[in-house]
């Protein structure tokens, strides 16, 4: 009876966390973000070019 609770069994614990993998890239401040992804935003037409 037992045998398909597994796959019912959910909210078992912490969400594993992403592994940052070294690539020697400097982070990127929320602004530079910003600006990123509003420039491909801009490039693939979902937003206006001003």
């Amino acid at each position: 009876m037992n045998a398909g609770n597994w796959q019912r069994g959910g909210g078992k614990g912490r969400r594993p966390k992403p592994i940052e993998i070294p690539d020697g890239k400097p982070k990127k401040s929320a602004a530079q973000r910003g600006e990123d992804l509003a420039r491909r935003m801009r490039n693939l037409g979902l937003i206006p070019a001003a």
